[in-house]
């Protein structure tokens, strides 16, 4: 993922089969959707994602600790 925020925008790539992914590999070869997102508040566009993501909760919430704006 990356964050543009002068413009505003989240840049990544989602994996569309999960099914494929291995954590215990590199996964290279994976089915990838790339997703441009447009964004007003950084700090509510990423409260959804700590709420229901368990897993990467600690990553979203060092996110919105840092962002001050």
């Amino acid at each position: 993922m990356n964050i543009d925020y002068h413009r505003y925008r989240v840049k990544m790539n989602i994996v569309t089969d999960d099914f494929l992914y291995d954590p215990r590999k590199a996964n290279t070869q994976l089915p990838m959707l790339y997703a441009n997102l447009l964004f007003d508040n950084l700090r509510f566009f990423l409260s959804p994602c700590e709420d229901n993501n368990e897993k990467s909760i600690g990553f979203y919430s060092q996110l919105l600790t840092k962002f001050t704006g």
